[in-house]
Parts: structure tokens; C-alpha cells; sequence
């Protein structure tokens, strides 16, 4: 009886997945993603609709105005639901099933999300943090804050670097995952033009980094970016001045 049962069981669940998978491979997306929520509402364990429910909505990514009133962001849709998925799939087995299909969603998810990193940064950094939830990978921490600058928005950018800097324990190894971006922000801010900006974070946080050879250089190389630009402008006041700075701060 217990044999019959699980055979029952699971022949409704491959029925239910069927008809899910035959109103997406329709085109009928909306459909497809309400019942897919009428599914797991009755069996919460039927992880797959989650996985049809994402990749519905990815479908509407493409052309998100025909959706507007269904999906305010489908893309986001389509991440938050692999996400979910990625955190009850403990095993993988159905992330492996479509790894093929998650790779052109992983694809298409970065190249919207460089796309629109100056235009729309929130978004941006919505789509990179689900992909991380989803692929375990790790974005470079400096980048909002390069797509800041290259926005114009300067004090934002130094807001996100100088937070990297303060988040950061003194003790702090290569290993972190953020110490690349630590050797490298005050850079970040020279290259910028950012002057005043780093002289504040370097007078900041030159003591709590003393210890550590690499940040301490990046500040140090930042500042000698500073002073070699200044020297190529025709007036050469500002070279006096970051050139005093300096000493100050590296006598």
C-alpha cells in the first residue's frame, strides 16, 4: 500500500509539472506563473515550479513592456525566484538539471547589470546580489563605487569607499575578500580627482592600517598619483600644495 502510494504520489507531481512546463512552453507566462503559485501553495515541496516560475518571468525580461502590468521588474522576478530555489535545492539536483539554462540567465542578468550600473545603480547591484545568493560568486567591491564616479556622483563614491574602509577590521589579511579593494580605493579616488576626498581618508585611516603593508602602500601610491598630477598642470599650486600634504602625512 505504502508503494502505491508514493507511485500515486509521484505521478500526480510529474502531471503537475507537466502542465506547469505546458503552459510556459505556450507562451502563456502570466498563466504559467499563477498557477505555479497556486501549486506550491498547495505543496510547498514541489521545488521545480519555483525553477518554471523563474524562467517565465525571464521570458518576460525580454520584452518587460508587454508585462508591465503583471511584473513591475521580471528580471528581479526571475532572480528572486532561482534564489529561493538555490536556498531549499540543498542538493542541487534540479540547479544541475538546468545548469545550462541558468548560464544564459547568469549571462544575460550581468550584461543588464553593467548595461544600466550608472543609469539605475540600485538596480544593478539588486541583480548582483541575487546572482551571488544563486552562484556563490562575488563582485568586485569597488565597483558601485567606480560607477558612481563615472556617474559624477562624487560623494557617493566616496561614501561607498570610505564605508569599505571603516567596515574593515584592523586586523585584516590577503585572504579577505575584500583586501584587493582596500590596496586599491584610495587609488580609486586619485584617479578620480578626488584630492581633498583622499587626503581625508588617508589622514583617517592611516593609522588603522599601519600595520598592514599593502593598504598602506595603496594609500601611499594614491597620494604620489595625486601630487604627479598636479604637477602637469601649467599652475602649480596645487603641486605645492598636495606636495606639503604629503610630507604631512608621510614626513
Amino acid at each position: 500500500v505504502l508503494i502505491l502510494l508514493c507511485v500515486f504520489s509521484f505521478s500526480g507531481y510529474a502531471q503537475k509539472i507537466t502542465k506547469l512546463y505546458k503552459y510556459y512552453n505556450s507562451q502563456e507566462y502570466v498563466k504559467c506563473i499563477e498557477m505555479c503559485n497556486t501549486a506550491l501553495k498547495k505543496k510547498p515541496e514541489m521545488l521545480e515550479a519555483y525553477y518554471i516560475k523563474a524562467i517565465a518571468y525571464y521570458e518576460m525580461a525580454q520584452s518587460p513592456a508587454d508585462y508591465k502590468e503583471f511584473a513591475k521588474n521580471p528580471l528581479l522576478d526571475c532572480l528572486s525566484n532561482l534564489s529561493i530555489l538555490t536556498s531549499k535545492d540543498t542538493e542541487r539536483g534540479i540547479l544541475d538539471q538546468h545548469a545550462d539554462t541558468l548560464d544564459i540567465i547568469k549571462s544575460y542578468s550581468e550584461n543588464r547589470a553593467n548595461r544600466i550600473k550608472t543609469s539605475s545603480i540600485s538596480e544593478a547591484q539588486a541583480i548582483y546580489q541575487k546572482l551571488g545568493s544563486i552562484f556563490q560568486t562575488k563582485s568586485d567591491a569597488l565597483e558601485f563605487a567606480r560607477a558612481e564616479a563615472l556617474a559624477g556622483r562624487y560623494d557617493k563614491c566616496y561614501s561607498k569607499v570610505e564605508k569599505l574602509y571603516n567596515n574593515a577590521p584592523e586586523e585584516i589579511s590577503s585572504s579577505n575578500e575584500n583586501y584587493t579593494a582596500l590596496t586599491q580605493g584610495a587609488l580609486l579616488l586619485a584617479e578620480n580627482w578626488m584630492f581633498s576626498d583622499l587626503f581625508s581618508l588617508i589622514e583617517t585611516y592611516k593609522t588603522k592600517f599601519a600595520g598592514n603593508y599593502g593598504i598602506s602602500e595603496g594609500f601611499k601610491k594614491a597620494l604620489l598619483k595625486s601630487i604627479d598630477t598636479a604637477r602637469t598642470d601649467e599652475n602649480k599650486t596645487l603641486f605645492y600644495e598636495f606636495s606639503i600634504k604629503g610630507l604631512e602625512l608621510y614626513p
